[in-house]
């Protein structure tokens, strides 16, 4: 038989309260406050490009633990180069457009 263990609460969750019931009613009163707009607002944007949301300490930390840079990628495929020509390059001049009857 496999017996399931909780793992204890972290050291700081001790020092809400005296007993369970009065630290949860601590822990939740962490969470009864309002977040502004802006703050909600970049919430959703960070969660929306899927991009970690914190000060430049925390990106350069994400950064160097991860070994990518957390700018959004541009999506799909690279452009293809442009390719060179000459600017009094004409194609009908040529007889290449096929519009030269």
């Amino acid at each position: 038989m496999i017996m399931i263990t909780h793992a204890p609460p972290p050291p700081l969750y001790a020092t809400l309260g005296a007993d369970d019931a009065s630290r949860q009613v601590a822990y939740r009163s962490l969470f009864d406050q309002v977040l502004c707009d802006k703050t909600l607002t970049d919430i959703r944007l960070a969660l929306h490009q899927t991009q970690p949301l914190g000060n430049n300490r925390f990106f350069d930390a994400i950064e160097q633990a991860t070994g990518e840079r957390r700018e959004a990628k541009p999506r799909g495929r690279p452009r293809k180069p442009a390719p060179d020509v000459a600017p009094d390059h004409n194609p009908k001049q040529h007889g290449l457009s096929g519009m030269d009857a």
